[in-house]
């Protein structure tokens, strides 16, 4: 198994039969089929013509719109000792004729479990779709040695041309390795999906163990790289701080990632990838700033003054759901604004501070109730300045929650390399 360069550069798959059968849970039909995957590593299935068991099956879901179907299951192996199973299988299409009844389907994932003839080195790799990386050294982890490899000429965007690999140590492997190699590979695919700039497409994983080899397969599309935050021809240092991050300090928490998710909004409406960028930096205030940032004054001080402003509201002659509503409103009077929560990320992951003034952050938020209340950028509103500063600020955020320093590519003003280094920050009491 290669670990340094891309081991398959044309046919991923050759065509390979099988006798199997679909199940859809009521009805067991056998069927006859190839599989075949070229270079974009998407599964073909090519069916035999079946009897009109095949034909019932396909025949045997009715629905009403918007309902989910039961998916088919799928078995098969041949006389070379290949097996293939997958839970996920639809049926696209049926015909019948004198050949008998033909269906075809295509599954959302399948594994493919091949023997080997030699031993092979404990490994889990995952695949990518149009990834492009200059040779990186390999990395030494607890779980074993880390491999990053990546295209170096431009590919096609479909085209399977990366992956992230981890090699066990020789010897002896623990139980529960597979479980904490694929966590960590999860973790390192999220990673590296943000240096590329957009959501990055697995197409396909692979576990190598004795003379056991285990392809699972997964449909989906690839996605494009739109302001990666680090050149292909320098991932090293940013994959050393992730890695660095996940066996020093522990996994990303997961809502980061999920900021990360709305970031990346592969959409032409600018409104939209504005917002989504924004709803990325609130996640993140009303999740990770600690409750003290998100009050004006200390809770056990407004407790007093919430006290005394409530009790002025029940000795007025308002009604009772008038006072309800004032009620409401003064428990709310000690959350800090919007873009007092902003400010407050800044020391809370020792940020920089340039380019994010109070004119700037100011402006995101202008911007923000702009499109929520009236639903369009004014045309005196530039957008795309601000859809980068939003970026800027959570690409700053990340590069925080890994512990990265140094050079990152940076989109303000036009694309340039910068130097990222955390803030020298005063502490505060009680952080």
């Amino acid at each position: 198994m290669s670990t340094n360069s891309n081991p398959e550069p044309s046919g991923v798959l050759p065509p390979e039969r099988f006798k199997g059968t679909l199940d859809n849970g009521t009805r067991v039909v056998p069927v006859e089929f190839t599989v075949s995957a070229g270079v974009d590593c998407r599964l073909v299935f090519d069916v035999d013509p079946g009897g009109v068991e095949v034909g019932r099956l396909a025949f045997d879901f009715r629905s009403l719109p918007g309902e989910i179907l039961d998916e088919i299951s799928l078995r098969g192996e041949n006389g070379k000792g290949y097996r293939i199973e997958s839970d996920s299988v639809t049926i696209n299409h049926h015909s019948h004729g004198s050949h008998g009844h033909k269906v075809g389907f295509e599954a959302a994932a399948a594994t493919i479990t091949i023997p080997m003839e030699q031993e092979q080195d404990t490994a889990l790799r995952q695949w990518f779709r149009s990834f492009k990386s200059f040779r990186n050294a390999p990395i030494e982890t607890p779980l074993g040695t880390l491999y990053v490899n990546g295209a170096t000429k431009p590919q096609d965007r479909d085209e399977m041309s990366g992956d992230v690999t981890i090699v066990a140590p020789p010897g002896a492997v623990t139980d529960d390795w597979l479980g904490r190699a694929d966590a960590f590979l999860l973790y390192m695919h999220r990673g590296i999906g943000f240096m590329f700039g957009g959501r990055l497409q697995t197409p396909r994983v692979d576990y190598y163990r004795g003379k056991i080899a285990r392809h699972t397969f997964y449909a989906g599309e690839a996605f494009r790289s739109e302001f990666p935050v680090q050149h292909q021809l320098n991932h090293d240092p940013m994959l050393k701080a992730l890695v660095d991050r996940y066996f020093d300090v522990g996994p990303i928490p997961e809502v980061i990632w999920t900021a990360l998710g709305w970031m990346q909004s592969d959409t032409t409406f600018d409104e939209l990838r504005f917002l989504t960028a924004m709803t990325a930096l609130e996640t993140l205030i009303e999740t990770e700033l600690s409750a003290k940032r998100g009050t004006t004054i200390a809770k056990s001080d407004f407790a007093e003054l919430r006290t005394s402003l409530e009790a002025a509201v029940d000795g007025s002659s308002l009604s009772s759901d008038e006072k309800a509503i004032f009620r409401q409103r003064v428990s709310g009077l000690n959350r800090r604004s919007f873009r007092e929560k902003i400010d407050a990320l800044f020391h809370h992951y020792r940020i920089p501070r340039d380019d994010f003034d109070a004119a700037a952050i100011k402006s995101l938020v202008d911007l923000r109730n702009d499109i929520v209340h009236r639903g369009q950028i004014s045309e005196t509103d530039k957008a795309w300045p601000k859809i980068i500063l939003v970026r800027e600020l959570i690409v700053r955020i990340l590069l925080s929650v890994i512990g990265f320093e140094g050079r990152y590519c940076c989109y303000i003003g036009g694309l340039h390399d910068r130097e990222f280094k955390l803030a020298d920050l005063p502490t505060e009491a009680g952080d």
